[in-house]
């Protein structure tokens, strides 16, 4: 979603092709950036990574620090509502400060050397709030979870089996201080009691895995401490489509201003039909990925130019190796022309905004 549907729905937008891509890059690359490197030129210059997301089974994830600095601005925005910071800091989908935050970043559109990586980054913490909704991005006893209430609506055999196989695999990887044994062989065992929450340390959406981000998924759960009893529905298509219209709108601002001028934007109503049959397989990611691909090249989303016929497959090492490449730059300033150098830039700035200007202005203070 973040990369292939990103770029599907910023060029139905009408944002070019080139500029698309860097938005929908910067959007996938938020979950990419996951650890803080220091690169050093012989000629003096210093560039250092900014980390945007840790990967499940990082230490870092039980940091509360971290969490306050990398998943609360970058995954989980908080929807400021409630009483007390826990109940404050708990996702809300398309919420005031999501909202807020749009409208503070629109302004750097065509006016920032850095605007398209910020564009990227907004789309991928704006999207979150969709299917992150109601969890925080920092350890709480309110995104606690009665697992054992976890209800699974609609799915196939296979869907069912990828599911109990994706849940043994969480744990497995994510819980490296556990040894294996049989406690694998029955999924149930597993998640039938706080284990999940025990693994992830009650961190953003942990004891639900991985569900609120299958795009197909019509599931339900029960919370541990807060709503005690009352069953929480999800159909996540709905969600995601629901996210897939406002970032599209968000979008076609970002095409104006980027182009000085008010644009003639594909009508999402007589596309919706077609993002709604992405998003309802229930299949793997690179069915999905072959979907939107698919779409985009055949004219399915938008009238498509050459450039959208051979989008290049997501590949973060491309960025990575832009880093990597620091230390051999005979001239140390050509980095600032550099994607990944700009992805820093704006990544620095959003962090910024959020817990120093945005949330506090909120009563909300984080760091």
């Amino acid at each position: 979603m973040h990369y292939y549907g990103v770029y599907g729905l910023a060029r139905m937008a009408g944002i070019a092709p080139r500029a698309a891509r860097i938005i929908a890059y910067a959007s996938q690359y938020v979950d990419d950036s996951v650890s803080r490197e220091e690169r050093m030129n012989p000629l003096g210059g210093r560039l250092e990574s900014e980390v945007t997301a840790h990967h499940a089974g990082q230490i870092q994830n039980l940091d509360t620090v971290d969490q306050r600095k990398v998943w609360v601005p970058f995954h989980f925005l908080p929807g400021g509502r409630g009483d007390g910071l826990g109940e404050c800091l708990v996702c809300e989908k398309d919420g005031p400060l999501a909202r807020e935050m749009l409208s503070h970043h629109l302004e750097m559109a065509g006016a920032a050397p850095f605007d398209l990586e910020l564009m990227g980054i907004t789309a991928h913490v704006y999207a979150d709030t969709f299917s992150h909704r109601g969890f925080s991005g920092v350890s709480s006893p309110l995104n606690a979870v009665d697992v054992s209430s976890i209800r699974v609506k609609r799915a196939d055999p296979a869907t069912k089996k990828y599911l109990k196989e994706k849940e043994k695999s969480f744990f497995r990887k994510y819980n490296p201080w556990t040894p294996l044994s049989d406690l694998w062989s029955d999924i149930k065992e597993v998640v039938g009691g706080t284990f999940a929450e025990g693994v992830t340390s009650a961190l953003g959406h942990g004891a639900v895995l991985t569900y609120p981000d299958l795009p197909y998924l019509e599931w339900s759960f029960k919370y541990d401490y807060r709503n005690i009893g009352k069953r929480h529905h999800r159909a996540n298509q709905q969600d995601f489509l629901e996210g897939c219209e406002k970032l599209y709108h968000f979008f076609c601002q970002v095409s104006d201003r980027l182009k000085g001028r008010k644009q003639r934007h594909v009508d999402f109503d007589k596309k919706g039909e077609t993002i709604k049959e992405i998003l309802a397989p229930q299949t793997g990611t690179a069915e999905r990925i072959k979907l939107w691909t698919t779409a985009i090249a055949s004219g399915q989303l938008f009238r498509p130019a050459r450039m959208d016929r051979e989008l290049p497959e997501y590949d973060h090492q491309r960025w990575d190796n832009e880093r990597d490449g620091f230390r051999a730059q005979r001239d140390p300033q050509n980095i600032i022309r550099k994607s990944v150098f700009r992805f820093y830039q704006a990544a620095s700035l959003h962090r910024h905004y959020v817990l120093r200007e945005m949330l506090p202005k909120a009563g909300i203070i984080l760091t």
